[in-house]
């Protein structure tokens, strides 16, 4: 992961996947606002974010229907972590970090009802097996429509007793929770990108 610098409002970004859509006159005063604080005019660089990932085994599940069936007639539904952003500052008590996970569910032909769930995890391996170490969170989409993909976004927000200079040392990775089963086949299945 890239170490940017600060934001404009004064936090780091995560990720540098951002899309502006401002006059050209206000991208550039934002570009001279956040070169300022990465020390082009003499200014201190501010400490980085600690380096977030996802874990490649973990990044999508195919949901079957249940049954022994593993074709694509069985599957429910599949989802994906497709990206994510965030951000972060640090105050006295540590880094406070704001990550938007992006995830793209797609709807299987073996799924009845609308509703897909699934759950995601949020791991700082520097802090395990204590209860910080990993952090589940559940994700419930509907397919309200006859649309057959759908994208859903949800937010984490995290504070890290850390100092600034030690970022490097507090790894967060993200990933669907999944069964062993479900690992093996997205293993069995993995394909080059």
């Amino acid at each position: 992961m890239n170490k940017l610098c600060r934001a404009p409002r004064g936090r780091q970004l995560l990720s540098a996947r951002r899309a502006m859509r401002a006059p050209a006159w206000v991208a550039v005063l934002i570009a001279c606002a956040a070169l300022s604080g990465c020390g082009l005019f003499g200014k201190k660089e501010l400490p980085a974010c600690p380096p977030v990932a996802v874990v490649g085994e973990t990044a999508k599940l195919v949901k079957f229907r249940p049954g022994t069936g593993r074709d694509l007639t069985d599957v429910e539904y599949e989802a994906e972590i497709t990206n994510f952003r965030g951000q972060c500052d640090y105050d006295k008590k540590g880094v406070n970090i704001d990550i938007t996970v992006e995830f793209t569910i797609s709807r299987g032909p073996a799924m009845q009802g609308r509703q897909a769930q699934f759950q995601y995890f949020v791991a700082i391996p520097r802090y395990r097996p204590a209860e910080m170490g990993k952090r589940i969170f559940t994700v419930a989409t509907n397919f309200d429509t006859p649309a057959q993909r759908g994208v859903q976004t949800d937010e984490v927000h995290m504070q890290i007793p850390i100092q600034p200079n030690d970022s490097d040392n507090y790894e967060i990775y993200l990933g669907l929770q999944l069964s062993p089963d479900e690992v093996e086949f997205n293993r069995a299945h993995r394909t080059n990108r």
